[in-house]
């Protein structure tokens, strides 16, 4: 006999997992009320900003320097420019606020040294004192995390491009 509820559990996990691993291609979580998306999103922020962002964003700035010369970039410069290039969108106004809240409460416990929480998937962290280092770094720098309902993201596009959008 087929353990169907097995089998979707273990679906259901390997999903979660690949919202915090797999970041070559773009995920859609699609789930209802009250079964863990604010926190498997905010599991891909953490791990995103703290892990593979964080190197991808290290490499950008050391490209980005003057006359070619790679030069080391403080984590406050680092953090910036991960968050800067991250986008939570969700569809309420409250979940908007709930995940900005659940990301700074996160990021505040592991600055702080605290252990990632465990429904992180903590082998794609980077170890301590380096992820500490890289929280604190990130806490300070929230106000570059974009986190908006859909309707407030699309508004903000059709705000800074209006020309390429065919509006007046």
């Amino acid at each position: 006999m087929i353990d169907l509820r097995a089998d979707l559990l273990a679906a259901d996990r390997a999903a979660r997992r690949a919202a915090q691993t797999r970041f070559d291609v773009p995920l859609v979580l699609e789930a209802g009320a009250g079964t863990g998306k604010t926190t498997t999103l905010i599991g891909r922020l953490l791990a995103w900003s703290l892990g593979e962002g964080w190197e991808r964003s290290v490499q950008r700035l050391a490209a980005r320097s003057s006359l070619g010369k790679p030069r080391e970039e403080g984590p406050d410069r680092v953090a910036a420019e991960v968050l800067g290039r991250v986008v939570a969108i969700t569809f309420t106004e409250a979940a908007a606020a709930e995940m900005a809240s659940r990301a700074a409460r996160e990021l505040a416990s592991l600055a702080s040294g605290g252990p990632a929480p465990d429904w992180m998937e903590a082998s794609v962290l980077p170890p301590e004192p380096e992820r500490a280092r890289r929280a604190r770094a990130l806490l300070g720098t929230l106000d570059h995390l974009a986190v908006r309902t859909i309707h407030a993201f699309c508004r903000g596009l059709l705000a800074d491009y209006p020309l390429e959008a065919r509006v007046h």
